[in-house]
């Protein structure tokens, strides 16, 4: 995308304040990439990272998926609204509470059938033990996937007696519980330090999926169902998992739209996505700072104040744009500067890419979507309250 046509593009269309940008050149560009790795049944879309209904519809037709990762209860209640044929594995394990306020709060005229179409992530014992005593409150049986560590210790089974536990909870749930997959998240392999080797990681962190796996169909085999959930990866390792992986499904998001954090060596084949778009309010000659004021003299760059701030993103363009740690940042008023030769001025753009897609893309607003220099459509973003 060129954005100095494009700043040009949005100050003549009438654009006056901040929004997250998405270019549908690169987004299909993306798109096609991610099918040669993650496509159909194999293809599950993490909502966190595109929580944009549109964005979804787009990537589910494209995709040929009905599958999607949730993490949020208030993101849970409007997916089972606006996709009722979608089946739903859950990306972490919730509070309690959480999940009685799901059954409390769903509409039953929707068309989606939790108790086949949802499956709620178990990491321990006592997460068994709760969503039974709620399956058995509700009088519906719950879907559950076990949660593996399978190296990145953020919680799940991690030892065979782990396993072991979790499945007899299971079982004495008669019924209550039924066992749906597995879930193993690896991203710490993706941004592993240089000095990790990643082929051997990666074969360690499998090797441990299959043999969790494997320990519970030989140890419960009447709990296993014909149709398993064996999901796990992510966009830092999705590139990874071919033919020999032990995945039958891989979790995707961020690499659809590549914010900034996902620059791996091993996603160069897929093209940033989206910017921050932000109107300049002010610019001043010189980069004067409270209190040593007389020290802008020696500066060869200029100062830019633009309509908002602080969000997670880096500046982008125009080149050798940054910000300044000694006047600080704000969330109304962002101090950037840029090299004085820059032609950059009130009321043009200024471009920042998020370094994440998950919350950025909720603080500005609907999306909007750029096809050749214009705005050619806007996208409501999800809520973040139920």
């Amino acid at each position: 995308m060129n954005l100095a046509r494009l700043s040009v593009a949005l100050r003549e269309q009438g654009l006056g304040q901040p929004r997250f940008l998405i270019d549908r050149v690169a987004l299909q560009a993306n798109v096609e990439c991610m099918s040669r790795y993650a496509y159909g049944e194999r293809l599950r879309l993490v909502l966190k990272s595109l929580p944009c209904p549109r964005l979804i519809d787009h990537l589910m037709k494209a995709g040929r998926t009905s599958k999607l990762m949730v993490f949020h209860l208030p993101f849970l209640l409007q997916a089972v609204r606006h996709w009722p044929q979608a089946d739903i594995l859950m990306g972490k394990p919730l509070p309690d509470a959480a999940v009685r306020s799901f059954y409390q709060q769903f509409d039953a005229e929707s068309g989606f059938a939790p108790d086949q179409q949802l499956h709620w992530l178990v990491d321990t014992p006592g997460r068994v033990e709760q969503l039974a005593s709620l399956a058995g409150d509700i009088r519906q049986s719950l879907s559950v996937a076990i949660e593996l560590d399978v190296g990145m210790h953020r919680g799940g089974a991690a030892m065979p007696d782990d396993l072991k536990a979790i499945l007899a909870g299971i079982s004495r749930s008669r019924g209550r519980l039924t066992l749906k997959g597995f879930m193993g998240y690896d991203a710490h392999i993706g941004k592993a330090p240089p000095w990790i080797h990643r082929a051997r990681a990666l074969e360690r962190a499998n090797a441990k999926f299959r043999a969790m796996v494997d320990q519970a169909i030989d140890a419960n085999p009447d709990l296993i169902p014909e149709r398993i959930i064996l999901n796990g990866s992510g966009s830092p390792t999705c590139v990874y998992h071919d033919e020999s992986s032990p995945f039958n499904e891989l979790a995707v998001g961020s690499a659809f739209l590549k914010p900034a954090e996902f620059d791996l060596a091993q996603l160069d084949e897929f093209r940033p996505a989206c910017w921050i778009a932000a109107p300049v309010i002010k610019r001043q000659r010189g980069v004067r700072i409270p209190f040593i004021e007389s020290l802008s003299r020696l500066s060869s760059r200029d100062t830019l104040f633009i309509y908002g701030g602080r969000w997670h993103a880096r500046p982008d363009w125009p080149a050798g744009m940054r910000g300044s740690r000694l006047y600080g940042s704000s969330f109304n008023q962002q101090l950037l500067t840029i090299p004085r030769a820059a032609e950059t001025g009130p009321d043009d753009f200024v471009f920042l890419r998020p370094l994440q897609s998950e919350q950025v893309m909720l603080q500005l607003g609907d999306v909007l979507l750029i096809d050749d220099q214009r705005i050619a459509d806007c996208w409501p973003v999800l809520q973040q309250s139920a």
